[in-house]
């Protein structure tokens, strides 16, 4: 099963302008949490 993540227009416009490697980081980490929101590679 998986979830949703919606993102406010201006939260999508932040991930926009930060840096590539960021970006990568944080939107590999929300397919994680879409895919199983309690996955232990989301620890931290």
């Amino acid at each position: 099963m998986g979830y949703s993540i919606e993102f406010d227009k201006s939260a999508f416009k932040y991930l926009q302008k930060l840096d590539k490697s960021t970006r990568t980081r944080i939107v590999h980490s929300l397919q994680i949490l879409s895919e199983s929101p309690f996955n232990s590679e989301l620890d931290i």
